[in-house]
Formats: structure tokens, sequence, C-alpha cells
């Protein structure tokens, strides 16, 4: 988010060159480096690798191709934009210095504005995506039998979340410039508006990004809460489901609400610190070392966030545990013979057309009993 950057602000000449060599490290800095390095590129392959499982397991089994999914999914690829564009940013700042930029020239200039822009595009699509998935959790509980409307919707959704991140975050398209000091590249921010029209931004962001989605987010939850508590059947579907039937999806709606809760939970646990160093910076509470060091935790919470949610996914959900199994299989299967992975891929289907033979022999009793209801 702007969270992330506002620490900065507008970098000066002076500022640049100095921050490093005002504060003191605690321990030794060969080893701080290496630590806070190691970290990143675990975060760095955890992520490429937990959030590509994802989205393959959901494209390889169309009994996944839910609204929930999809919207796991959109959070899944706007995760792995840090990976490529963040983490490596943040790594290169360990290594070399804050806010300092290795590719001079057009191109450099490109990424520089494309790094902070993407990474805070991808925090405001993880976090509408979060919220969506709360309104579809919210409406499912709600309305059971109008739940699969939603699917329908879902395509009108995702690039909403997309474009509004993206006017959202516009501004660093322009703010975001190279500069050079001492024979050193950096990539600061260079506002032309007034500090209170950046004020004004900022608390825009801060309640479009954080605040608003969050309060939405809990209330709805509170809703999903207090109507599985008190949940009741219409009288139209007392009739054509059993109490067997009844159980199972209060069950499923309760392993759903719980993982979405975890992912919920640890997102914003993983922002506050951010978003509590943007308040303390504003009103000067924090002092210069102090602050620098906040803002080195803040930050590797925030990007090691884009690691968690997949694994998040196949704790809590038995497909996405399958589906991650499957594909390991099939990925360090690739010598086997032909006979052995198609035992695989049969191990891994027999579950689905399972289900699926389920869901057509409810389909047809339904069907079957709409005529004597009528």
């Amino acid at each position: 988010m702007f969270l992330a950057n506002s620490s900065s602000g507008n970098s000066s000449t002076s500022t640049l060159t100095t921050k490093s060599d005002s504060c003191s490290s605690i321990g030794d800095e060969t080893t701080l480096k290496s630590v806070h390095t190691t970290a990143y590129c675990i975060v760095l392959l955890l992520s490429l690798f937990g959030n590509s499982m994802i989205i393959l397991v959901v494209y390889r089994n169309q009994r996944m191709w839910t609204t929930s999914n999809y919207l796991i999914v959109n959070m899944a690829a706007s995760d792995l934009l840090l990976p490529f564009f963040a983490v490596p940013r943040m790594i290169v700042e360990v290594l070399v210095g804050k806010e300092r930029w290795l590719i001079a020239g057009t191109g450099g200039l490109v990424l520089c504005k494309l790094a902070y822009f993407l990474q805070d595009v991808s925090t405001a699509v993880s976090v509408q995506s979060l919220l969506a998935i709360t309104a579809e959790r919210f409406y499912a509980v709600k309305f059971p039998l109008k739940a699969a409307a939603m699917k329908s919707k879902i395509r009108y959704v995702i690039p909403i979340t997309w474009f509004t991140a993206m006017a959202l975050h516009a501004p660093y398209l322009q703010v975001f410039q190279l500069h050079m000091t001492h024979g050193d590249l950096y990539c600061v921010q260079r506002w032309t508006m007034s500090s209170k029209s950046k004020f004004i931004y900022f608390v825009l962001i801060l309640s479009l990004v954080f605040g608003f989605p969050l309060i939405t987010i809990i209330v709805l939850y509170a809703g999903i809460v207090y109507k599985l508590f008190r949940q009741k059947l219409p009288p139209g579907a007392r009739n054509s489901i059993t109490q067997k039937q009844q159980n199972r999806r209060a069950r499923q709606n309760k392993n759903v609400l719980r993982m979405a809760v975890t992912v919920v939970v640890i997102f914003f646990l993983c922002f506050s610190p951010l978003v509590i160093l943007a308040l303390l910076l504003i009103t000067q509470s924090i002092g210069k070392c102090k602050a620098e060091t906040f803002r080195i935790i803040a930050k590797f919470l925030a990007q090691s966030n884009c690691a968690m949610n997949a694994f998040v996914y196949y704790a809590f959900n038995s497909q996405f545990r399958r589906g991650f199994i499957s594909n390991l299989r099939t990925i360090f299967c690739l010598g086997c013979k032909g006979e052995d992975r198609i035992g695989i891929n049969v191990r891994y289907s027999i579950s689905s057309q399972r289900i699926s033979l389920l869901s057509e022999k409810r389909k047809r009793t339904w069907s079957g009993r709409q005529p004597s209801e009528t």
C-alpha cells in the first residue's frame, strides 16, 4: 500500500546519503544482511510455489470452479506480483541500501515505477478479493438457495478489483523517479502536490484499502456467525433436504468460514504494523532510528503475507490439499512410466467423480419431487 512507501516521503539528496549512517545497527551487519536476505528468499520461493499451485489446482479440477475459488485464484494471482516486483526490490535494499536502484536508463525508470505501483496494486486487489469472498459467503449463508446466482456476477467483480486498485495508485506512475546521488542511483518519490493534498491522498488510500474493507468484513462475518448459529431452512426446502444434507451443508459453510476468517486475520495482522508506522510518522510520535527498525519489521511482515495465504487454503480445504498432492506427484513423476502417471490422475479424480455422481443423484431426486410439491 501507500503505507509501505509513506516512511520515505520526498527523499532528498542529503537524506539518502545519511540514512544508513545516522542509526547504528543491532548486532553484526553482515549477519543481519544474511538473515534478512535468506528470509526474503524463502518468502519469494514459497510465494511463487504456493500461489502457482493454487491456480493450477483450481484450473485442473472443474469441480472447484466456484465463486469463492475464483476469488481465491484472483488473490493468488495478485500475490504472485510480489515475488516478481516487491521481494527482489527488498532484497536489493537489504544488500545495497534503502531506495537503491541497480538498473539505469528508460528500462530502469519503467521498472522503478512498476515495482512500487504493482506492489500496492497487489495489496489493494487482495483486500478487495477478501471483501468479495466475505460478501459471497454472507450471501451463501443468508440465501442458500440463491447462492448459485453469484457465479454469473464474478466475471464483473474480478476485473473491477483490478481497475479500482490501478486507479487508486495511478499517481505512483508519476511520482516515482530515478535520482543519482554521488554516483549511486535511487528510486525515490517526487511529490509535486502540496503537503495537504498528499495527506488527503494518504487518508483516502488508508480508508479505502484498509479501514472501510476491515469494518465491512467484520460486520459481514458477524452476520454470518449469527446466521449459522440460528440457521433455519426455508419452508419449501425442508421437505427436499435430508438431515444428513443439512448437516453436511452446515459443516461445509463452517469450514469455509474458518478458512476465510483465518486468511483475513493473517492479512490484517501482517499489514497492521505498516498502518501503525504510518500513523506514528504522520504524528511525529516516533524517532528516526526506531522508525527505521520498525519499518524493516513491518515491511517484512507485509511482504511475507503473499506466501501465507496459499498454505492456509491447503490446511483448511481438503480439495486444495488433494490437488496440491496430485500436482506434486505429477511434477516429481515426470520421469515415471505412462501407466504410473495414469494411475496418479485416476486416484486424484476418484473423489471428484464420487462427488459428481452424488450431485447428479441429488439433482434427479430434486427434479422427481418437484411435481408432487406443486
